[in-house]
């Protein structure tokens, strides 16, 4: 008898394995399109990372007993059905349902929005919150290494943009190590933690500033370094292509871009009448993909070349979606 891999497991699987409802009806379609078995799918569940968070003695030993999840095989697969294209309008009303979540987590749940692993939450802060203003200091070191390999160094820029700046989880680490540094976020309520970390600490090369409109996401200066991570998926197709093709104008001459974000999910598809006729998620934390070819021709137009594409786990799904961290320079 075949498995059956529907909705009603995957929810269960989340509220098991995790704690928590799915985050929308559309990653559960996701999960239901794209599991091989009911076993791909657990063992994607218990070697994410927010099941490591809660569980890191069960998962020691989960892996000393299981292979690692598979990245989904996109050789023989279909392309996407996906509206990342659409009128300005559109796009300036998936932002506004982008905020209002983000800006309800910012006030409830500021740092596990960030890493969603149940340590971070504002009950459990007390004993992991030095883990997690230390957690940015890796990725910084991730962003000086991906430079050092195209003879960049991160301490020449004069001006750095980091968008999805959050609670400030990578400013603290990024700001010392680059000029002036802009960070940038939807959400005014976790920009306000952000502020007064890098307040309390003396940072004086960082500004903090919230993404108000559909036009400018608050790029409104030229700038010689951008940098997302963890913050694009959050956001429709739409809204992806958008901040991407702001970032790209706004970066001057020979500057650099690094940035991930998934690029492809067996069965996720996007139309934009029909999210926007969806009921909002409440505070559920959204994934998109938006394609390659995309990128490159969001890229393309504003004159900047790839220098480096590969594959990353930043999903922390990695059975289902594939991500990929980007390096483009923009034409001198």
């Amino acid at each position: 008898m075949a498995e059956i891999i529907d909705a009603a497991f995957v929810t269960s699987v989340y509220r098991v394995l995790l704690g928590r409802e799915p985050e929308s009806d559309a990653i559960v379609r996701t999960w239901v399109n794209n599991a091989a078995s009911r076993q791909d799918l657990l063992r994607s569940f218990v070697t994410s990372a927010e099941f490591a968070g809660a569980n890191a003695g069960l998962l020691n030993e989960l892996q000393t007993k299981t292979a690692p999840p598979k990245t989904p095989s996109i050789a023989s697969s279909p392309p996407l059905s996906i509206d990342w294209d659409v009128p300005p309008p559109l796009t300036a009303r998936m932002l506004r349902r982008i905020e209002a979540v983000w800006q309800k987590l910012g006030e409830t749940e500021p740092h596990w929005s960030v890493l969603s692993a149940d340590r971070f939450r504002q009950a459990n802060l007390g004993e992991s919150r030095a883990q997690f203003d230390q957690s940015g200091a890796g990725e910084t070191d991730m962003i000086a290494g991906v430079l050092r390999r195209q003879g960049i160094d991160l301490a020449q820029f004069a001006h750095a943009v980091e968008y999805g700046a959050g609670v400030g989880r990578m400013t603290r680490h990024l700001a010392p190590r680059v000029k002036r540094l802009t960070a940038l976020d939807i959400s005014a309520s976790h920009l306000a933690l952000a502020e007064a970390w890098l307040e309390a600490n003396g940072v004086g090369n960082a500004t903090c500033l919230r993404v108000a409109d559909a036009e400018t996401f608050g790029m409104t200066e030229p700038f010689d370094f951008w940098f997302s991570r963890i913050v694009l998926q959050h956001n429709p197709p739409p809204v992806m292509a958008q901040i991407l093709r702001r970032a790209f104008a706004m970066l001057k001459p020979g500057g650099m871009a690094l940035f991930q974000l998934p690029t492809y999910a067996k069965g996720y598809a996007f139309h934009a009448e029909d999210y926007l006729a969806e009921a909002p998620g409440g505070a559920a934390i959204e994934m998109h993909c938006l394609p390659q070819s995309a990128v490159f021709a969001l890229a393309a137009a504003a004159g900047c070349v790839a220098l480096e594409v590969r594959e990353d786990n930043a999903t922390g799904h990695p059975s289902v979606f594939i991500s990929n961290l980007f390096l483009f320079r923009k034409a001198a």
